[in-house]
C-alpha cells in the first residue's frame, strides 16, 4: 500500500513537471496527490488501530516498520492523522469535479459548480476532530453532549452522503463531457475515465466509514475501541484496482500525450528531425537539381536544332518543338522548387509562444478574400510557433483552392470555436472530396492526389508532424464528390498572462 502511494505520488510529480499550467490538468493532479494524503493517513490511522486495540492490520498482514520511522519523523498525533484523511478526500473530491467541470463549455456552469465544490470543500474540512474539540469541550459541557452529539452524528452522515454524491456527480459529468468529446478524441477520454473510476471506487471503498470517527477521537482522544472494517480480500481488490488506474492513466499519458507529458519532447523530436534531414535535404535538392539541368539543357539544344530546318523552308512535325517546350517548362518548374527547399528548412527551431488567436486568423481572411468566415473568432490564445501554424492554415487553404479550380461555384469555409479544452479550426470547401482509401493516405509523406508536378505530397504530413508538435491534431472529414473538411485541434491555453 505504501509504494501504492509512491507511485501515485510520482505519476503527479511527473505530470506536474512536464505539462504546461493549464486549468484542468491543475485539477487533475489535485486527485493522485489527494488520494496520497488520504491513503497515507489512513495508513496511519489503521496502523495505530491496530497497535492500540492489539490486532493485526488487514491493509498491511502485519507490523510496518516503514510507517512507524515515517510517524517518528513526523510526529502525528491522533488528530493530526484524522486531518491528513480529511485534507486528503477534500483535495480528491476538489479534482474530481474541477477536472470534469473544467471542460464544460458554459462558463456560468463552471462557476457555480466551482462554488458548489468550495462549499463541499468547507463543510468536510470543518469535521475536524481537534476543531470540535476547541468548539465543544465534553468535560465542561456534559449537559449538552446529548443534543451535540446528535447534531454532529447527523452532520456526519450527511457528509457521509455528500462525498458519495459528489463522486457520483463526478463520474456522470465525466460522462457528459465524454459524449461531448469530438471522435478523434473519443479513446483517450475513455482510457483518461477508465484510470480515474478504479479511484472513485477505491475511495468509496476505503472511505466508507468517513467521517464517522471524528466524533469518537473528539470524544475520547484515542483509537481505542475503534474496529477495522477490511479484510486481506479488500486489501488485494484495493491494489488491484490501483494498479488498472494507473496503467490506464500512464498508456494515455505515453501514447496519446493527454497530460501533455509528450508536447515538449514532441517538438524536440521534430527539431532533431529536421536538423537532421537539413543536410540531406540539401545535398538531395542539389543532385536532382543538376539532373534536370542537364534535361533542360538537352530541350533547349533540341529546339536550337529545330530552328534551322524551319528556316531552310522545312516544315517540321510540331509534335517534338511543344514535347520539348513542355519539358522545359517542367524542368524549370522542378528547378524554382527544388531551390526553395534549403530555404524553406532553413528556420528548424520552434518558437512556441502565447498568441491570440484574431491575430492569427485575421491576417489569413484579408489574404484569402475569397474564404468566407462563418462565425466570429473567439477571444482567445493558443501556444504555437506563429510563422509555423500560418503555414500550416494556408497550406490547408491553398489546397482548398486547388480542389476548386474547375468548379462552377466554388466556397471555402473558415470557422474557429471552441470544443471542450481545444479550439478548432475547420477550413471546409466544396470541391471533388477525397476518396475513403486516399484519406488513409493524405498525410503520408510523399503521397498526393495531385499531379507529381504540381504536388509531392509533403504539405499535410508536414503540417500534421507540427501541429502535434503544438499538442494538437489534424483530422481530415470528407465526402468524394461532396465536401472535404479539415479539422485542426489545439489546445486552448487559458493561463492568466500577457498575450503578444
Amino acid at each position: 500500500m505504501f509504494y501504492l502511494i509512491l507511485a501515485y505520488l510520482l505519476f503527479a510529480l511527473v505530470v506536474m513537471l512536464r505539462h504546461r499550467k493549464t486549468l484542468n490538468i491543475l485539477w487533475f493532479l489535485m486527485m493522485p496527490l489527494g488520494i496520497c494524503l488520504a491513503l497515507l493517513g489512513l495508513l496511519f490511522f489503521t496502523e495505530y488501530i491496530s497497535y492500540a486495540n492489539f490486532i493485526m492490520n488487514p491493509l498491511f498482514g502485519g507490523e510496518n516498520l516503514l510507517i512507524w520511522r515515517l510517524n517518528y519523523y513526523l510526529n502525528l498525533s491522533v488528530f493530526g492523522m484524522y486531518r491528513l484523511m480529511n485534507l486528503g478526500i477534500t483535495l480528491y473530491l476538489l479534482g474530481a469535479l474541477g477536472y470534469p467541470l473544467s471542460f464544460h463549455p458554459n462558463r456560468s456552469v463552471r462557476t457555480g459548480g466551482y462554488l458548489v465544490m468550495l462549499i463541499i470543500a468547507g463543510a468536510i474540512l470543518l469535521n475536524d476532530p481537534a476543531l470540535l474539540q476547541m468548539l465543544f469541550q465534553p468535560h465542561t459541557i456534559f449537559h449538552a453532549i446529548p443534543r451535540v452529539l446528535s447534531t454532529l452524528y447527523l452532520y456526519n452522515s450527511l457528509l457521509r452522503w455528500l462525498i458519495r454524491i459528489s463522486l457520483t456527480g463526478s463520474a456522470l459529468l465525466m460522462g457528459y463531457i465524454h459524449l461531448k468529446t469530438p471522435p478523434i478524441f473519443k479513446k483517450q477520454s475513455l482510457l483518461i475515465i477508465g484510470g480515474i473510476m478504479p479511484i472513485h471506487v477505491l475511495v468509496v471503498v476505503l472511505f466508507f466509514w468517513f467521517p464517522s470517527h471524528s466524533i469518537h477521537i473528539w470524544r475520547f482522544s484515542t483509537l481505542k475501541h475503534i474496529s477495522l472494517p477490511y479484510t486481506r480480500v479488500l486489501a488485494s481488490s484495493i491494489v488491484l484496482l490501483s494498479f488498472l488506474s494507473m496503467a490506464a492513466l500512464i498508456y494515455t499519458a505515453l501514447v496519446y500525450n493527454s497530460f501533455e507529458l509528450k508536447t515538449i519532447q514532441r517538438r524536440r523530436a521534430f527539431q532533431a528531425t529536421m536538423k537532421t534531414a537539413h543536410s540531406g535535404i540539401r545535398i538531395f535538392s542539389h543532385s536532382i537539381k543538376n539532373q534536370f539541368i542537364a534535361i533542360r539543357l538537352l530541350a533547349e539544344q533540341g529546339l536550337l536544332q529545330e530552328a534551322p530546318a524551319t528556316a531552310q523552308g522545312e516544315l517540321p512535325s510540331p509534335a517534338p518543338g511543344d514535347r520539348l517546350q513542355q519539358i522545359l517548362s517542367i524542368c524549370e518548374q522542378s528547378i524554382a522548387r527544388l531551390s526553395s527547399i534549403p530555404a524553406l528548412h532553413d528556420r528548424i527551431t520552434l518558437s512556441c509562444q502565447k498568441v491570440a488567436l484574431d491575430r492569427l486568423l485575421t491576417p489569413l481572411v484579408m489574404e484569402f478574400p475569397q474564404v468566407t468566415v462563418s462565425n466570429p473568432i473567439p477571444q482567445a490564445s493558443i501556444v504555437v510557433d506563429e510563422h509555423y501554424f500560418g503555414e500550416i492554415l494556408r497550406n490547408l487553404i491553398v489546397n482548398s483552392q486547388e480542389a476548386l479550380l474547375n468548379h462552377p461555384a466554388p466556397r471555402i469555409h473558415l470557422s474557429c470555436e471552441r470544443n471542450l479544452s481545444h479550439i478548432v479550426i475547420r477550413v471546409t470547401d466544396n470541391g471533388c472530396g477525397i476518396s475513403r482509401e486516399h484519406q488513409k493516405q493524405i498525410f503520408n509523406p510523399f503521397f498526393s492526389t495531385k499531379p507529381s508536378i504540381r504536388s509531392w505530397g509533403l504539405g499535410l504530413a508536414f503540417s500534421r508532424q507540427l501541429v502535434e508538435a503544438f499538442g494538437g491534431a489534424l483530422h481530415v472529414e470528407s465526402t468524394e464528390g461532396v465536401y472535404t473538411r479539415m479539422e485542426l485541434y489545439i489546445p486552448e491555453d487559458r493561463s492568466p498572462g500577457e498575450i503578444p
